[in-house]
């Protein structure tokens, strides 16, 4: 069982206890002794307390650290990373854990900050505009030679469809790749941009909801999901192998953040004299914007 979350993304049983702590407090705890003598006192098995703590930017001794340390070798703590955008300040834990931490729980923050870290200036828009510096220029490839690993699922399924189509005697029964049609490769060009732009700065995506490939970017610890598409689609239709392509849409490609960022900030982009494919550097930026202004 995870024990280690918060609680706009975690459920906890109602019998279990919960105990607020700092990120310091868990760096503390995860160098204070072998990841398996803790993972025992808290009845935990030592991967899954490991994981849990990286899962939230603590870094934990490297393999040999404790032999050394019981040989009087020099050893050297890997330091605690500054508080990324996105990542909460203080984290819920629960079960025997809580118990570990309830005579040192974190005092409750002030829900207007200060919030900031080297990585992070207090100011949104400060944050924004130094995400967009970092990010620099975004440049979509006419192909998907180098598709984000988020991507590898959807290439595959069209793939698959691919296979079946060649080795069936009636291929018109069997569905057509998705991402043959013009626009859903369009849609498909800009999230892998936009991905590689997001991991350039360290954060991870994965695709979710029905329109793909609209995807999820993981900020910090909080989700902000990008949605992709033309404005009133219901969702991907099914095609089947020799239907004729579907032309290019004449609507407007527009791309939506959930949660979106407070008012004064851009909350949406769309086609106009200016293409997407120009403006993803600035939606990137975003991004990692409403993280932390979740």
């Amino acid at each position: 069982m995870v024990v280690i979350g918060n609680s706009a993304n975690a459920w906890w049983p109602q019998q279990s206890s919960e105990v607020r702590v700092t990120r310091e407090q868990l760096y503390e705890l995860a160098w204070s002794a072998p990841m398996r003598q803790l993972a025992g006192e808290f009845g935990l098995s030592d991967n899954g307390l490991a994981k849990a703590l990286r899962q939230h930017g603590i870094p934990l001794p490297p393999v040999g650290y404790w032999a050394k340390l019981q040989a009087g070798k020099p050893v050297r703590r890997i330091p605690l990373p500054a508080r990324m955008p996105g990542q909460e300040k203080l984290l819920d834990v629960h079960g025997a854990l809580a118990d570990r931490f309830e005579a040192e729980a974190a005092q409750a923050e002030s829900p207007d900050g200060p919030f900031a870290s080297v990585l992070v200036p207090e100011d949104l828009d400060a944050l924004r505009l130094g995400a967009l510096e970092q990010i620099g220029k975004v440049v979509v490839p006419r192909t998907l030679d180098r598709p984000h690993r988020a991507l590898h699922a959807l290439l595959r399924r069209d793939q698959r469809r691919r296979d079946k189509v060649a080795a069936a005697t009636y291929p018109r029964w069997e569905l057509a790749p998705v991402f043959d049609a013009p626009d859903e490769m369009r849609k498909l060009r800009i999230a892998n941009a936009l991905m590689h732009a997001l991991a350039r700065l360290g954060h991870d995506c994965h695709i979710g909801g029905a329109q793909e490939p609209s995807f999820v970017a993981k900020i910090g610890d909080q989700q902000v999901r990008v949605k992709i598409g033309f404005p009133g689609e219901t969702g991907s239709t099914h095609r089947r192998h020799g239907d004729a392509l579907p032309a290019p849409s004449k609507k407007p490609l527009r791309v939506d953040l959930s949660p979106s960022l407070p008012d004064g900030f851009p909350r949406s982009w769309e086609d106009t004299e200016t293409k997407i494919e120009s403006r993803l550097a600035e939606i990137a930026a975003a991004v990692v914007a409403a993280g932390e202004a979740r």
